[in-house]
């Protein structure tokens, strides 16, 4: 499997999903830092790994990588979003979150 191997604070995350898109998300909002990894794959299947406040000494590893499905980390949250009409609720949520992130940051 491909995906993404990230160490934080001395612990290896593992993530990936099959059919989807997986995010590793640095965000600032309040002048918080937040670090923020997911995944959405193609059947609705949301995936949170970490949500986490960054500090000014933190170090974040990512790398690409192939390896073993069973090094998969497990999701802290998971939620289904099957129907058309929630998917599209919720990928708006998503974007207008993004997008405030992004503004206020000055993009």
């Amino acid at each position: 499997m491909r995906g993404f191997k990230m160490t934080f604070r001395g612990k290896d995350y593992y993530m990936a999903c099959t059919s989807g898109s997986t995010g590793i998300l640095v965000s600032n909002k309040e002048n918080v830092m937040r670090l923020v990894c997911d995944a959405m794959d193609m059947e609705g299947n949301y995936l949170q790994w970490m949500t986490e406040d960054l500090h000014a000494d933190d170090e974040i590893i990512i790398s690409y990588e192939d390896f073993d499905e069973s090094l998969l980390t497990s999701p802290l949250r998971e939620k289904l979003v099957n129907d058309e009409a929630s998917e599209k609720r919720f990928m708006l949520s998503i974007y207008q979150q993004q997008k405030e992130q992004l503004i206020e940051q000055g993009y």
